[in-house]
């Protein structure tokens, strides 16, 4: 059944229509002059069915898949940014999450797509909303820089999945990310993800047992990367330090995870901290891990985790004493050898 969007009384996400068949957008090359008026046409309504938004969103989708935003004049470029954020701003405003089926899904991860190629800061608002699907995270960071103080705002957000959500994003500025190559309601593509946790993603809309996930090399220097300065540095370090405290389970052992794989030493006693002392338990049967079926274990998943990324920390910290040793050595070395 079709619902029509009246904001404020139905929140269904239903926004646009267009009056031509799909037959006629995808029957060969795309057209400026037909399709992009098409696109504006489509974009500019706003109470209709959403099944017929579908039809502008995925011929902009395609024109910026095969780089033909840039033969577009920069009048009609600026017209269909403006008609696509308006567009964003009512599905903020609704909610992506009615919109229901394949063809929804796809839609909205072309939206996503959409936005991080078009890396413009009007649609920071829409993705940051959206941050619990790895699509939004992925645009922000393509976005970058201009989207730090909203991600970082993100980490008090009501909800927990935007909170590990920004730690992601984050993350990935920091130290970069890695590609994916995975399946999902656009085929198979390759998409930057978290190093810490490449093979999860948080609030996906499909089925995760469908998916398959291989880890790439990541390119040097790691995509995604973005220059901070050393105030900006630390204090993003201090955010998520913060998190461990987090009162999501997942938060805090989505940071833990993160803290590891930056790799930074002095986190170590907030760690520690963790791995000692978090509460958080569920009980399983013992088959979980591969015991007696039929018998019961507590599992601490917050505390494992800080458990491993512990360790990890402690031998690279290692690591670090030893080569400053070997190096002080080598200099008192060499100065005796001058002395002589």
């Amino acid at each position: 059944m079709k619902k029509v969007l009246i904001l404020g009384t139905i929140v269904v996400v239903g926004i646009l229509g267009v009056c031509y068949s799909v037959e006629t957008i995808y029957s060969g090359e795309i057209n400026e002059r037909s399709n992009l008026n098409i696109i504006l046409e489509g974009l500019k309504k706003r109470d209709c069915w959403f099944e017929d938004y579908y039809i502008p969103v995925r011929t902009f989708y395609q024109i910026i898949k095969n780089n033909q935003w840039v033969e577009i004049d920069q009048r009609k470029r600026e017209e269909i940014k403006v008609a696509f954020f308006d567009l964003l701003e009512l599905l903020k405003q609704s909610g992506t999450e009615k919109v229901e089926g394949e063809d929804g899904s796809r839609c909205i991860f072309q939206l996503y797509y959409i936005a991080g190629e078009l890396k413009d800061q009007r649609a920071i608002p829409f993705l940051i909303k959206e941050l619990s699907y790895n699509g939004a995270q992925e645009a922000l960071v393509k976005i970058g820089k201009p989207a730090i103080e909203s991600v970082t705002e993100a980490l008090y957000s009501d909800n927990s999945w935007v909170r590990r959500g920004a730690i992601q994003v984050l993350e990935i500025w920091l130290s970069g990310g890695v590609l994916i190559e995975r399946y999902d309601v656009l085929g198979t593509r390759s998409i930057i993800a978290s190093p810490s946790i490449p093979a999860v993603y948080i609030g996906n809309i499909y089925d995760v047992s469908t998916q398959t996930t291989q880890v790439q090399e990541a390119p040097s220097p790691k995509i995604g990367k973005i220059e901070l300065n050393e105030k900006r540095n630390a204090q993003i370090k201090n955010l998520l330090i913060e998190k461990l405290n987090d009162e999501s389970p997942d938060v805090r052992e989505g940071t833990v995870q993160v803290l590891g794989n930056l790799g930074d030493t002095s986190v170590i006693p907030f760690i520690k901290s963790l791995a000692e002392n978090d509460s958080y338990f569920w009980e399983t049967d013992a088959s979980f891990r591969h015991g007696k079926k039929g018998e019961k274990i507590i599992i601490y998943p917050v505390r494992e985790e800080a458990q491993r990324v512990l360790k990890l920390l402690e031998e690279k910290k290692k690591e670090k004493e030893l080569k400053n040793q070997e190096t002080e050595e080598l200099k008192t070395k060499e100065l005796k050898e001058k002395g002589e």
